[in-house]
């Protein structure tokens, strides 16, 4: 009788974070966020003396863009420690001659200043990611996102949700984002060569802010 009450084909646990968490809005977000950089140690250059809220819509766009692309705070970190040994390691990072002989140069100087703002944004999006946990909370791109890395961490709930569906056709696909084509090719990897139909038009691409781009859609072309 018990048994009755959740169906056999519903898994809320295998979603994680997402399993009896609630949802957040755009404007709790903002909120959330400007709290984080008010109180965040290690935030210097995101968080000037005067504005401290000016770079708040820039962090918000950010971290909605990481995680539609399936980009967690570690490896945002891990491209910012990259960029700035290869700026680094430039052969021509100083001045050889006139009033600014071993100087580095303006140019690399402003380079390592955007490798610190995107150490510093690795900073917020990974308190960001944890007071969300904390406080059993998600906001809209993590439905995406964390239903990808269920289906790639969890192969019992991958395997169940493969043999459910056969066929699977993806309309405006020129609009997807990258972790929306990451869940697509994980539910098709059962077979070598999947019932995918895949429908969309190069030119009518226009929800970039979302995420979308001609990569992913060109992608699918080459990779099946």
């Amino acid at each position: 009788r018990a048994a009755k009450l959740v169906p056999a084909n519903f898994l809320p646990e295998s979603l994680g974070v997402l399993a009896g968490a609630a949802s957040i809005t755009e404007s709790d977000q903002a909120v959330l966020l400007q709290e984080l950089i008010d109180a965040t140690t290690g935030i210097e250059l995101l968080r000037p003396v005067n504005a401290p809220d000016l770079y708040l819509k820039a962090i918000i766009g950010s971290i909605n863009t990481l995680k539609r692309e399936g980009v967690a705070p570690d490896r945002v970190a891990h491209i910012a420690d990259t960029e700035e040994k290869a700026i680094l390691n430039a052969g021509d990072l100083y001045h050889e001659k006139g009033v600014h002989k071993r100087k580095m140069k303006g140019a690399y100087q402003d380079e390592l200043k955007q490798t610190s703002k995107l150490r510093e944004l690795a900073i917020l999006y990974g308190e960001y990611q944890n007071t969300l946990r904390a406080q059993r909370l998600y906001d809209y791109n993590d439905m995406v996102m964390e239903v990808a890395h269920a289906l790639e961490s969890d192969e019992n709930l991958r395997l169940m949700l493969q043999e459910k569906h056969h066929y699977l056709l993806v309309d405006e696909h020129q609009d997807t984002n990258n972790a929306q084509n990451r869940i697509i090719e994980l539910l098709g990897s059962f077979w070598e060569r999947p019932n995918l139909f895949v429908v969309g038009d190069a030119k009518q691409a226009i929800y970039r802010f979302q995420g979308a781009s001609l990569e992913n859609f060109l992608y699918f072309k080459s990779l099946y």
